[in-house]
């Protein structure tokens, strides 16, 4: 019978909505490079300024009117429900009775989830780098920044590689960028999942260099990482598949985190309920000799299977719009509007699975 909130709890959820779209003039400029890619590569996502807009016209009366049509009959939406932890067998069929007062149920026939608003990610073409600078939104900030977003594919091995390649690259990219050639504080590498969609990152925030500089000292490192890497064998390699295996298959130490982890699967239609067993067997199978041509593909200046988007914040600074200018002149594909880029380009297909329900006893916690 909840109708919304109370005049007091409508203020203190807008005010903190508003306090934390107000930080956003402030975060570090790695932190607007990410959002401007984010707005590129992410469709829907939206702006900040159009987030901010629909704040400002937000009233109690329309979130109360909002919450009508979770209890409308004729609305229908999609539901999926995970109940975990100490529940016995009559405490989770109670739940789910009370759940299905809702109305959720009909709301989709099995396999149209595609139907559905869901996130989709731009899939470059094959061998494409994409460029897209922007000048930083804090006008009293000093720092530049480069986000390299390298998105490898679509399959598990591909993820697998993505993370195995991050962990031999890690050391080797902040001594580079940041200890030798003292480039800049902030110097990162992260390999990680959107979806089904292994992505690695190459992130530097500098006050000594700009993106122009920035993004040759990107370049240069990948050559020599590449001769880095070149005569390392199997052996070599083992202690790298060691660690990645071990965290894979280590226990969650808390119930939010495997709670996270199960529902990761069904939000994301995979229902893979033994994926870190499957890919810690698949690592088993990873060479150097793989490693290395993953990187000569996907990686590497030239790879046929590379797909590439870097965005560039400058700080401000007298000629920020002739460097801006000057770093764009010789990209393949600059990115003019994010949003409209995002909307227009092509997308990486869903790859949603069948929900099989089934319950085994070898597998506690698992059904």
């Amino acid at each position: 019978n909840f109708d919304g909130p109370t005049e007091s709890e409508f203020a203190r959820a807008l005010d903190g909505l508003k306090r934390e779209q107000a930080s956003f003039d402030f975060q570090q400029p790695y932190a607007h490079a990410a959002y401007f890619s984010r707005l590129a590569t992410f469709d829907p996502e939206y702006t900040v300024e159009s987030l901010r807009a629909a704040t400002a016209k937000v009233t109690r009366e329309a979130v109360r009117k909002f919450s009508e049509l979770l209890r409308s009959k004729e609305q229908t939406f999609f539901g999926q429900a995970l109940i975990i932890g100490n529940v016995d067998v009559p405490t989770a069929q109670g739940i789910l009775k009370t759940l299905d007062v809702l109305p959720f149920r009909g709301a989709l026939k099995s396999g149209t989830a595609g139907g559905l608003l869901r996130s989709r990610f731009v899939k470059l073409d094959p061998g494409q780098d994409v460029l897209q600078v922007q000048p930083e939104p804090n006008p009293e900030e000093t720092n530049h920044a480069l986000v390299s977003v390298f998105w490898t594919g679509d399959e598990i091995i591909d993820a697998l590689h993505s993370q195995l390649l991050e962990r031999l690259l890690k050391a080797p990219f902040y001594d580079s960028i940041r200890t030798q050639q003292q480039l800049g504080y902030i110097v990162q590498s992260q390999s990680d999942r959107i979806g089904n969609l292994a992505r690695v990152l190459l992130i530097v925030q500098s006050s000594v260099r700009d993106p122009r500089g920035l993004q040759q000292a990107v370049d240069d490192f990948l050559v020599s990482f590449r001769a880095q890497i070149e005569p390392l064998t199997d052996g070599q390699l083992t202690p790298f598949k060691a660690s990645l295996k071990e965290e894979l298959l280590r226990s969650d130490q808390r119930l939010a985190s495997e709670t996270g982890r199960w529902f990761g699967e069904i939000a994301g239609f995979q229902y893979n309920w033994r994926r870190r067993e499957e890919e810690a067997a698949l690592i088993d199978q990873i060479s150097m000799k793989d490693l290395l041509q993953f990187f000569d593909e996907r990686i590497a200046a030239g790879g046929s299977l590379r797909r590439r988007a870097t965005t560039a914040v400058f700080a401000n600074s007298p000629k920020r719009s002739e460097y801006m200018k000057e770093m764009t002149s010789g990209a393949n594909l600059v990115v003019e509007d994010p949003v409209k880029f995002g909307e227009k380009a092509a997308k990486w297909p869903l790859s949603d699975k069948e929900l099989t329900m089934r319950v085994s006893r070898e597998w506690v916690g698992h059904s």
